[in-house]
């Protein structure tokens, strides 16, 4: 498993993915890794694409199950959330290939198994309305969406993704930090940030009210603080 998921296997896999699409692969760096006995080993990689004086970098999880009994719960999860689809993280989502032979997959993020609202959450068209409460006005959300930025501030497989949010333009500024969790630990979030919100106006003097939460689009997205999803 250890060579299925090394830099070597990985540039290998990428150049695949990138064959015929224009795009050329300058680097591939292994970003962080983590073990947990006795079933699961993944490892992150950062992925350096260019084409035509442009560049992207792309983030790609390797994981693999260290026994027979993880893989079959890994693979049905995964066949259940996307195997079997393209993987295009050019153009559309890096949907999960998986190697049963070596017990292991790679995805490309956004893609996550757990968290299938973090595509929506890294797309830039879809916060434009969610951030500011745009609901029907098409052509102020596709403005909107071209000066928001998105950075992904900590993103761990399976677990949950931390998101910066900003626009500053004349006509609106936004410095926003989102958090996507899976299942119920986003909605478990929610309610502590909705918590405080509440105590805060009960007791003004007893601390600095956090940012008020609201949920929208699947998710949660509160304005001006942290948020679940």
């Amino acid at each position: 498993m250890d060579e299925a998921t090394d830099k070597a296997a990985v540039t290998g896999f990428v150049e695949e993915i990138l064959a015929d699409t224009g795009w050329t692969l300058e680097k591939v760096r292994r970003r962080s890794s983590r073990f947990e006995p006795p079933d699961w080993y993944w490892t992150q990689f950062d992925i350096h694409i260019n084409k035509d004086e442009e560049d992207r970098k792309l983030r790609l999880v390797a994981k693999g199950a260290l026994n027979p009994s993880a893989w079959e719960g890994l693979s049905d999860r995964l066949t259940r959330h996307g195997a079997g689809r393209p993987c295009d993280p050019i153009n559309n989502l890096g949907y999960p290939r998986l190697f049963p032979e070596s017990q292991h997959a790679y995805w490309f993020y956004p893609f996550d198994p757990t968290m299938p609202n973090l595509p929506a959450a890294t797309d830039p068209v879809r916060m434009a309305g969610v951030l500011l409460g745009l609901q029907d006005e098409t052509a102020e959300i596709l403005n909107v969406s071209r000066r928001l930025s998105i950075d992904t501030v900590r993103y761990v497989p399976e677990v949950g993704a931390i998101l910066h949010y900003k626009i500053n333009t004349d006509a609106a500024k936004l410095n926003v930090f989102g958090k996507v969790q899976p299942g119920h630990r986003g909605l478990r979030t929610y309610r502590i940030v909705d918590g405080l919100w509440q105590a805060s106006k009960r007791y003004p003097r007893l601390s600095e009210p956090p940012a008020a939460p609201r949920l929208r689009g699947g998710f949660r997205a509160p304005a001006g603080g942290t948020c679940a999803g």
